[in-house]
């Protein structure tokens, strides 16, 4: 599958710029095209640093798919964890000195 395919199939078109083949290429080649984290050549995506809105160079850097999929774990257990819903279910723990 083509990269152009694959963005298609996971982002909705009406989220990227129309100049996001262009912005990608850049942040490809200003990362020398490997992932920033493990230096992987393959299976390389553009990963929003912060704010998902913001195509700026500045807020995008290189992920190889791995990476990637860790990092976007990670941050949806954050997001899981920080609703006061997910939180109330979770037994208080007993403080260490109040052990029997």
């Amino acid at each position: 599958m083509s990269d152009t395919a694959w963005e298609r199939t996971r982002t909705p078109a009406r989220t990227l710029p129309a100049d996001w083949r262009r912005i990608r290429a850049r942040v490809l080649a200003r990362d020398r095209h490997r992932c920033v984290d493990c230096g992987a050549r393959e299976q390389l995506e553009v990963d929003h640093i912060g704010n998902r809105d913001d195509h700026s160079v500045a807020n995008l850097r290189t992920l190889c798919a791995r990476c990637h999929r860790r990092r976007t774990a990670q941050q949806a257990a954050r997001a899981r964890w920080s609703r006061p819903e997910t939180r109330a279910r979770r037994p208080p723990e007993p403080h260490p000195g109040l052990l029997p």
